[in-house]
């Protein structure tokens, strides 16, 4: 029933593949980019959906 493993918790390649993982994520994370003005736009939608909710309950919807 118990599916974890049963072994050491740190097996000999554990730093190997931590390492691995950190230089892939840390590569992948400096090659990603906001668009520019991506907050400016998602704030926009953020404000008109609020806007058509108020006006929604507003008119007992």
């Amino acid at each position: 029933m118990n599916s974890r493993p049963t072994g050491p918790a740190n097996g000999p390649d554990t730093h190997d593949t931590e390492a691995r993982l950190r230089e892939a994520m840390e590569s992948l994370a400096g090659a990603v980019h906001a668009a520019p003005g991506a907050y400016d736009t998602a704030r926009r939608h953020w404000r008109r959906r609020a806007r058509r909710r108020r006006r929604v309950l507003a008119q007992g919807g």
